[in-house]
């Protein structure tokens, strides 16, 4: 009698644990997405990775497309044809070595693609002061801002943050911080310390399942699985996984040290392979690496002639500056309001409105008669 009296208590807590469950889990999902959101890089961070892009060009697809523009120079196939020629010399993979440095002064991301002949290497730089990226041929000036729409630096480090809490938090931090703002919708623990949460946009026409683990006091993510995507008809990045978690003395947390993504095929798209990171070198310190390069304080980073084209998109410059041999030519950046147009705009500005005071106050005094 006792023992089918405790059965019963049993089943009954048991199921009271059950009932209680999914809310209980939901809020601790919520309170760990809060604090990975609320996550932020060190100040004073050094971080070394690279991003693989993978393409399944074929021999047969670069053909195709010749047979298509062969004798048409003014064919709208050339640039797609050039970008698969491309592809396929690369061996349908482009490498890209990262080094990154990030303060709370700004931050610089040094982009090496040997393949890419064209474009070998970009740097671009942030700071309070100046933004300023760097290319083989050319340089651009601009406000840190991202105050003009063509040259808006400030998107790389979004870029290169959302990067590193993908290896640090994994999806979580990666989630949390993308232009579609994700909430959690529904989470569920198992015992043996795996769980599964989903993720949604406000009106639920986007959602993304997550499944991971608990180490200790981290929350792992194995992978993130897009469900409903909306409207979009093709979908790159269906599913989303993190690979060799290992402790990581730096962050002082385990640290996902690949993330890769695969689209609606099931097909290898991109690869990220994290290599080191650890405090910027006070010999080089950021400073040095962040200063706009001249002749007088050349770049401690990377010894690179000087650019042929340089553009400087700051308000009240607006140019473009051309070399080419012994010659230096200056134009006005396309688009751009010379200073002095601007102040005589604004002028014509408070005329039209003195006028327009004026033409009123004079209809009313004349109603008045």
């Amino acid at each position: 009698m006792w023992q089918r009296a405790s059965l019963w208590f049993l089943v009954l807590t048991s199921s009271a644990v059950v009932s209680a469950q999914p809310s209980t889990d939901l809020a601790w999902f919520e309170s760990q997405w809060a604090e990975a959101a609320s996550w932020k890089i060190p100040d004073n961070t050094y971080i070394e990775y690279t991003i693989e892009i993978f393409f399944d060009t074929t021999e047969d697809d670069v053909q195709q497309l010749w047979t298509q523009i062969e004798g048409h120079p003014q064919h709208p196939l050339w640039q797609e044809y050039e970008r698969k020629r491309e592809q396929l010399e690369w061996g349908g993979v482009l490498r890209t070595d990262i080094r990154a440095w990030w303060t709370d002064k700004g931050w610089r991301l040094t982009r090496d693609s040997p393949q890419d002949t064209a474009n070998s290497f970009r740097d671009t730089v942030v700071t309070k002061n100046i933004a300023w990226r760097r290319t083989p041929e050319s340089m651009v000036l601009a406000e840190p801002s991202g105050s003009h729409e063509r040259y808006d630096h400030w998107r790389e480090g979004v870029a290169l943050r959302r990067t590193v809490v993908e290896f640090v938090l994994g999806g979580l931090g990666y989630e949390s911080t993308t232009p579609i703002q994700y909430k959690p919708l529904t989470a569920a623990r198992e015992f043996d310390g795996s769980w599964v949460a989903r993720i949604a946009n406000d009106d639920a026409t986007r959602v993304k399942e997550l499944h991971g683990y608990v180490d200790g006091t981290d929350l792992l993510v194995d992978r993130i699985e897009l469900i409903e995507s909306g409207t979009m008809l093709t979908v790159v990045d269906k599913q989303r996984r993190f690979l060799e978690w290992q402790y990581d003395e730096y962050f002082g947390r385990s640290v996902a040290h690949i993330v890769e993504t695969y689209d609606e095929n099931g097909i290898l798209r991109s690869r990220k392979t994290l290599h080191a990171a650890h405090t910027i070198d006070p010999r080089v310190p950021f400073e040095s690496v962040a200063k706009l390069p001249d002749e007088s304080h050349p770049d401690p980073i990377r010894d690179a002639a000087s650019p042929l084209i340089v553009t400087d998109a700051r308000p009240g410059r607006e140019t473009i500056t051309i070399t080419r041999g012994d010659t230096i030519e200056v134009q006005s950046l396309p688009g751009s309001v010379p200073e002095d147009s601007k102040r005589t705009l604004r002028y014509i500005g408070w005329i039209v409105i003195v006028g327009a005071v004026c033409a009123v106050a004079w209809w009313r005094l004349r109603g008045t008669r």
